[in-house]
C-alpha cells in the first residue's frame, strides 16, 4: 500500500513539474566561454512589483533549472558578477518554449567605475610597468609588461616582444586596471595567486589577486597576441 501511495505521489509531482515553465540558467565567463559558479538569482516580472529569489548552482560548471508558474511576458533576472556588482538582464517567457539564459559573470560597466587608470594619465615620454609575480601548485614566476607613450602613440613591451597599441588595446589596459582595482578587495581562497606591482614615475602600487574566477592577466596578454605563463613551469 505504501509503495502504491509513493508511486502515485511521485507521478503527481512529476506532472506538476511538467506543467510548470522552467528557465535554465548558465553562469559563464563571456570572455572565455567557461562556466562559473552562481550562488543566487532574483527574477522580476516587468509589470509586477514583487520578485522571487532562487538558489543558483552549488557546483561550478553546472547549469541549473528554475521551475515556477511563470506567466508569458517580459522578465528581468538579477545576479552578482565576479566583481561584486549587481547586474540585470532582460528576457522573455514564451509559451511552450525552452528558456535558456546565459549570464555573463564577468559583466561590468567600466565607465561607471571611479578608478583613474595609469594608462590614461601617461604623458608623452612617460612609461609605466605592470609586474606580475604568480604562484600556484605547479606554476611560479614573474612576468612584466611595460607601456610607453611617444608622440601620442602607445607602445608595449612583453619579454622580448613589442608592438604599437591600437585604441582597442589601450582600452584593454584601462579595463584591466579597473578590474584589478576591484579584485584586490574580493579575495578568496585559491590554489594560486597573482601579486601585481604597478610602477609609474616614483609611485608603486601593489595589488594582490587571489580570486579563482577573474584571470585578468592571461586574458590581457593573450588579447595582445602573446601567451602568459609560458616559460616558468616547475
Amino acid at each position: 500500500m505504501n509503495k502504491i501511495y509513493f508511486l502515485v505521489l511521485l507521478f503527481f509531482n512529476s506532472q506538476i513539474s511538467l506543467a510548470q515553465e522552467y528557465i535554465e540558467v548558465f553562469a559563464i565567463d563571456c570572455r572565455t566561454n567557461e562556466e562559473r559558479e552562481l550562488n543566487e538569482v532574483e527574477i522580476f516580472h516587468a509589470n509586477h512589483s514583487h520578485s522571487s529569489r532562487y538558489p543558483g548552482a552549488s557546483q561550478k560548471y553546472d547549469g541549473f533549472k528554475i521551475y515556477d508558474d511563470f506567466e508569458v511576458g517580459t522578465y528581468y533576472i538579477e545576479y552578482k558578477s565576479i566583481f561584486g556588482r549587481i547586474e540585470r538582464k532582460k528576457f522573455e517567457i514564451l509559451k511552450g518554449r525552452r528558456h535558456k539564459i546565459n549570464l555573463c559573470m564577468d559583466q561590468i560597466n567600466h565607465n561607471a567605475e571611479k578608478y583613474h587608470s595609469i594608462i590614461e594619465q601617461l604623458k608623452n615620454g612617460e612609461k609605466y610597468r605592470i609586474k606580475n609575480t604568480y604562484r600556484g601548485s605547479f606554476d611560479y614566476g614573474t612576468e612584466s609588461i611595460e607601456v610607453s607613450k611617444v608622440r601620442g602613440e602607445y607602445f608595449v613591451k612583453f619579454k622580448n616582444k613589442q608592438k604599437k597599441l591600437s585604441k582597442k588595446d589601450v582600452e584593454l589596459f584601462k579595463n584591466f586596471e579597473i578590474e584589478l582595482n576591484i579584485m584586490k578587495e574580493r579575495r578568496q581562497y585559491c590554489s594560486w595567486s597573482n601579486s601585481f606591482l604597478l610602477s609609474y614615475k616614483k609611485s608603486k602600487l601593489k595589488m594582490i589577486d587571489t580570486n579563482c574566477s577573474w584571470g585578468g592577466w592571461p586574458y590581457l596578454v593573450e588579447k595582445l597576441g602573446w601567451v602568459a605563463f609560458e616559460a616558468n613551469k616547475t
